[in-house]
């Protein structure tokens, strides 16, 4: 059992890099943050801070740690906040894990 529970995500079906970049634009996401260089400048450049996180549960509570000022500059901005459901997470991370030449939908 303990192993189960220090394994989040062990389960969990692999992220679509093809939808996560949709979804990183849809969810407004790239108005705040760069992929590999492109996009805002609010926050970090995701990529490598993606390429470090094993799992979506992690990169949930990195974005919980930052809550406070994410809600600052989405509502400076009069964006909504997003919402992530199902696999969102798992393939919005899959995204941002390519490299810069990886092409579309191939992981770095």
């Amino acid at each position: 059992l303990l192993a189960f529970l220090a394994s989040p995500g062990v389960f969990d079906p692999p992220g679509d890099p093809v939808r996560g970049e949709r979804l990183f634009q849809q969810r407004r996401c790239v108005m705040c943050h760069a992929h590999n260089g492109k996009g805002g400048c609010v926050g970090p450049d995701l990529a490598p801070i993606a390429r470090g996180i094993p799992q979506p549960a992690y990169w949930a509570q990195r974005m919980w740690n930052h809550v406070d000022f994410m809600i600052r500059k989405v509502s400076e901005k009069g964006f909504p906040w997003p919402r992530f459901r199902g696999n969102d997470l798992a393939d919005l991370i899959a995204f941002l894990r390519k490299g810069p030449d990886a092409g579309p939908g191939k992981p770095e």
